[in-house]
């Protein structure tokens, strides 16, 4: 019986792609493009998460009587804050590299100068607005620390 190399085998498992120069470029830009578009869309249920939870903790807060243990859980939005914002600077610099993709492959494919997607974004987009993410979670993170750090619980809860 013969045995089956490693390549013979990944030849038989490998998917078929019949596509010339021109599709397998748009095909692929195409499923960058929906992952982009996936991270930007998670990017704003992020953000969304990071504000509603932590006004639910200090809803909560807000609600009860001041005691030792309210002290606690003031920190609680600190922690889902710099966890949500973790998370977030991932998928930024996971949509940096997809973009940095596309944007080869629009320099491989030849396109005119400021042709393609990620020439025009890059050459025309704002930085500001790509600067607002960060700034997003430096506000709520400052926010979330100076409050349970200054703000005087135990005189205003009773």
């Amino acid at each position: 019986m013969r045995s089956v190399t490693k390549h013979e085998s990944a030849e038989k498992h490998a998917p078929v792609v019949d596509l010339d120069r021109n599709a397998l470029m748009l095909q692929e830009s195409q499923i960058i493009g929906d992952r982009i578009k996936w991270y930007l869309d998670q990017h704003e249920k992020i953000e969304t998460l990071g504000l509603f939870s932590t006004g639910a903790v200090w809803a909560f807060v807000l609600a009860h009587s001041w005691s030792a243990a309210i002290m606690y859980v003031t920190w609680i939005p600190v922690f889902i804050t710099f966890f949500l914002a973790m998370k977030s600077i991932l998928f930024t610099k996971t949509i940096n590299e997809a973009f940095q993709y596309l944007y080869e492959m629009e320099e491989e494919y030849g396109l005119p100068k400021d042709r393609g997607w990620v020439h025009y974004f890059r050459n025309r987009s704002s930085k500001y607005k790509r600067k607002w993410r960060t700034a997003f979670w430096v506000i709520l993170l400052a926010v979330n620390i100076l409050v349970p750090s200054f703000f005087p619980f135990k005189d205003v809860l009773h």
